[in-house]
């Protein structure tokens, strides 16, 4: 919203809408961009193994990075300018619960709660299975790719319904200011 009050404020006005799907937009290419940067760091500078081929790792790579954008942009239209304080214990949660830095059976009770909730322990998992077990459904990937799916339709969905809101809205406001000309579409005759 600064922006838009940015741009009015200098005489130039985009609607909320726009801005919501430009986010987007660009919510997309950042998340091909930091996938495209991890899996050349891990696997090109590091030179990590692997048993699954890269063509597989990467997408999977990439919808993490997707589903946690629209994860986090979902929190910050339900809260508003209180979004960033509810993401950031989400994401310190997460990265606690997730099982991949510290495993889950030594963490407190709270954290392995929160590992069933949160997106972060599903995505660990498909890539373990993708980097250790070939990729196989069995070994975690099928439970992650269903998991990390539903997070990703819901959060997509309540971003879907705040543009569809402001669509609306925005209509709205722009029907509020216009003026109203009555049009009658008969001939009249000048005498």
């Amino acid at each position: 919203m600064k922006a838009k009050d940015d741009l009015e404020n200098k005489g130039t006005s985009l609607s909320y809408t726009t801005i919501l799907k430009a986010e987007m937009i660009c919510s997309i290419i950042l998340a091909f961009g930091v996938s495209s940067v991890s899996q050349i760091g891990v696997f090109g500078f590091f030179g990590s193994s692997h048993t699954s081929s890269i063509w597989l790792i990467y997408p999977f790579s990439f919808f993490c990075c997707l589903t946690m954008i629209s994860l986090f942009k979902s929190l910050s239209l339900i809260f508003g300018g209180w979004g960033m304080l509810v993401m950031f214990p989400i994401n310190i949660m997460g990265i606690f619960s997730s099982g991949g830095p510290i495993p889950l059976s030594t963490l407190p009770l709270v954290h392995r709660i929160f590992s069933y909730i949160l997106p972060t322990k599903y995505m660990v998992d498909g890539m373990r299975a993708l980097l250790y077990y070939n990729g196989r459904l069995q070994a975690g990937l099928g439970t992650a790719l269903w998991a990390i799916s539903v997070y990703f339709i819901i959060t997509l969905a309540i971003i879907i319904a705040f543009i569809i809101y402001s669509s609306k809205r925005d209509n709205g406001n722009e029907e509020e200011g216009k003026v109203q000309v009555p049009v009658d579409n008969e001939i009249h005759a000048k005498d």
